[in-house]
């Protein structure tokens, strides 16, 4: 809940480190898994996406930003 993502913000903060993208629990998606059907477009399941595809964008950026610095992607 609110008070477990606070308390992960903190100690990540505390650490010198961005604090990590957060998916929330929904009920639609554990109705969707005991349904056996996708979460995608099932009922009560739009704040669960949007922040799997906001933490989805945030690792595709890392990524990128770790290639462009890292060592081993500078060609001799």
């Amino acid at each position: 809940g609110e008070d477990d993502r606070k308390m992960v913000t903190r100690a990540v903060s505390a650490r010198g480190l961005d604090a990590p993208s957060v998916i929330p629990f929904s009920g639609g998606v554990r109705d969707a898994d005991l349904e056996g059907v996708s979460p995608i477009g099932h009922r009560d399941t739009e704040e669960w996406l949007d922040s799997v595809r906001r933490l989805s964008k945030d690792l595709q950026e890392f990524a990128a930003s770790e290639q462009e610095t890292s060592p081993l992607a500078r060609t001799p």
